[in-house]
């Protein structure tokens, strides 16, 4: 006999430990919400595999979960279907992002065995080496096991549920009792004694999970000695299903479950992360060419389908809307719908024929009424972006806006003045004043630093005062001249003279020697030091760029200018960082309001 080897009275007590390791174990590689969906189906098909010891069961549990963190096909809005993920060609793929990441080839082919063992077990099927014990014993699908321990231990139906679905990652149907003998009777005692319907109990789930592990080694037994395993139970009133009708039984209902979980169910949206004023018109949308009573009806679709499509402002609503109208009308009056008289479903727009999807029907349709092209291609990505949201493998996450970080304090930014000026070479001196004393004198980040060169710099005359240095910032996306703090001014002017010591040139970028590389600022901080030894110099750019920003905030800089220095096209990062700019004095806001009238001028005041 192969496989495990302890004896029948020790088998409890290991499956005790296997559960207990599994309930304990926690993955590195799925985030926390994530883990809370898989956690059962990964508990359940681990268990399934029937794992030898603790440490078998926590390798499956490991190289499962890292499967799943990859691009499995797990949506993530509900359990895993492991049987329909864990194919072949998902498991090829998934070994080839290993190759790609430098795993050795053993490690990967161990990888292989144990997702495969999994998927065997899920799906009942035994292994090519393991037929003739396949002839001798009951199928080990989880199905069939689950199914035996509920009879073996007498429990209700609730706790019998409960503990499938605990063990298989779905609820339990009728037609996977079926095969079991004596069922009839087992139902008819719990309903006689009031178990059947209620829910269950914790102490019946555990309870049905031990009479699991004993029925596991009923199995051990019956590899010894397979002609007790053939004969035929004396109390039995009816004949046993062969094991080929129980194996093709429990293959067909998880075919059918693969099958309900593969189709598309509707991903929900929340009308209220929609920017602000887009909802209202929607809610205020009325199309002019329809009639109220298919408009009313065709509503409900309508709304579901632009509040996914999400707008990207008020004034953005009505084109996209006016194209799901015509589609929606298109799409209730299309020759060849199985129910022309049934109001239209979400679930509908999802479907595919023999031509393709509904998009690709209306789209033949436009073409054959002589729409120009361009204008059919803006329909089919309005209608692509709103259908996609309807189903949850295909929905767009959207990604949450992330605030602008905080400026450093006086006292830090003095502390980076003075790393800058330790460096213990001359280049690393120089690459870290430019990045300090850009960034906190003219708010420059990295994209603007991989623009400056030598040539950039120059300085200009103020009427009364000394010239100061400024800084033309290149590249096509936001070209501007910034003035340098004067506070950094001899910082720059350092880096720069170091720069001209070195021979680089006035063409020569200020950063690296490449002007085409992207990551131009972490190179100098990776190589910047300090005086304690392993210490890592952490500097954020986008902090000393806030830096600069709340200081042009609180200074007397019009919003105008403040925005186009800055390289900005809107006021929302300013916003982010109004909290960290100190409250004016109340005399100075009042001061300032009362002399709008003079700057305005008397003809504006006349023109109003």
């Amino acid at each position: 006999m192969t496989g495990v080897t302890t004896s029948p009275s020790a088998q409890p007590e290991a499956a005790a430990a296997v559960i207990a390791r599994l309930e304990r174990y926690t993955p590195s590689c799925l985030r926390a919400e994530d883990w809370a969906l898989a956690a059962a189906a990964v508990r359940a098909a681990v268990l399934g595999a029937r794992p030898q010891d603790p440490e078998d069961a926590k390798g499956l549990a490991s190289r499962l979960c890292l499967f799943l963190a990859g691009p499995s096909g797990w949506d993530r809005t509900a359990a895993p279907d492991l049987g329909r993920l864990l194919s072949r060609v998902a498991i090829d793929a998934h070994l080839a992002r290993l190759a790609a990441a430098g795993k050795a080839r053993k490690t990967r082919e161990n990888h292989r065995a144990d997702l495969q063992r999994i998927a065997q077990a899920i799906t009942g099927t035994t292994p090519i080496e393991a037929r003739d014990r396949c002839r001798r014993q009951e199928p080990v699908g989880a199905v069939s096991r689950v199914a035996a321990a509920l009879h073996a231990s007498g429990c209700g139906i609730a706790a019998g549920a409960g503990a499938f679905a605990q063990l298989t990652g779905r609820p339990l149907r009728r037609e996977d009792l079926e095969p079991l003998e004596g069922l009839t009777r087992t139902n008819a005692a719990c309903a006689r004694s009031g178990g059947a319907g209620t829910i269950a109990d914790p102490s019946e789930i555990d309870a049905l999970v031990s009479a699991l592990d004993l029925v596991n080694a009923a199995e051990e037994v019956a590899e010894k000695t397979p002609a007790e395993t053939h004969r035929a139970p004396e109390t039995a009133r009816t004949s046993r299903p062969s094991r080929a009708a129980a194996l093709r039984h429990a293959r067909a209902a998880m075919a059918a479950a693969a099958e309900a979980d593969s189709r598309p169910r509707i991903a929900e949206v929340n009308p209220a992360a929609l920017v602000p004023g887009v909802a209202e018109a929607i809610a205020t949308y009325r199309p002019k060419r329809l009639a109220a009573a298919p408009w009313a009806e065709l509503r409900p679709v309508w709304e579901r389908l632009i509040v996914g499509f999400a707008p990207a402002s008020r004034g953005a609503v009505g084109g996209p809307a006016a194209v799901l109208v015509g589609f929606l009308c298109w799409a209730d009056e299309r020759p060849g719908r199985p129910d022309p008289n049934a109001p239209l479903a979400l679930d509908e727009l999802l479907e595919t024929g023999p031509g393709g999807s509904l998009i690709d029907a209306y789209d033949e349709q436009l073409r054959r009424d002589g729409v120009a092209d361009s204008s059919r291609a803006t329909r089919r990505a309005v209608l692509r972006r709103a259908l996609r949201s309807l189903d949850p493998r295909t929905a767009a996450t959207r990604i949450a806006y992330q605030p602008v970080a905080g400026p450093y304090s006086a006292t830090e930014c003095a502390a980076l003045v003075r790393l800058a000026r330790h460096q213990p070479s001359e280049a690393r001196r120089r690459e870290l004043s430019f990045v300090v004393g850009l960034g906190l004198g003219a708010g420059l980040d990295g994209r603007d630093l991989r623009n400056t060169d030598r040539s950039s710099f120059s300085d200009l005359e103020l009427p009364g005062e000394a010239p100061v240095l400024a800084v033309r910032v290149g590249g096509s996306e936001r070209p501007r001249t910034v003035v340098v703090r004067r506070a950094y001014e001899p910082l720059v002017r350092e880096a720069l003279a170091s720069h001209d010591a070195a021979r680089r040139g006035k063409s020569a970028p200020i950063l690296g020697r490449s002007a085409t590389r992207r990551n131009i600022t972490t190179p100098v901080m990776e190589h910047a030091v300090t005086a304690r030894v392993g210490e890592r110099v952490a500097i954020e750019v986008n902090r000393l760029r806030a830096t600069w920003l709340v200081a042009a905030m609180c200074a007397r800089v019009p919003l105008g200018a403040l925005l186009s220095a800055a390289g900005l096209r809107s006021a929302r990062s300013l916003t982010d960082l109004l909290v960290h700019c100190p409250a004016p004095e109340p005399a100075e806001v009042a001061a300032a309001l009362a002399h709008l009238e003079a700057v305005l001028g008397t003809d504006e005041r006349g023109r109003s």
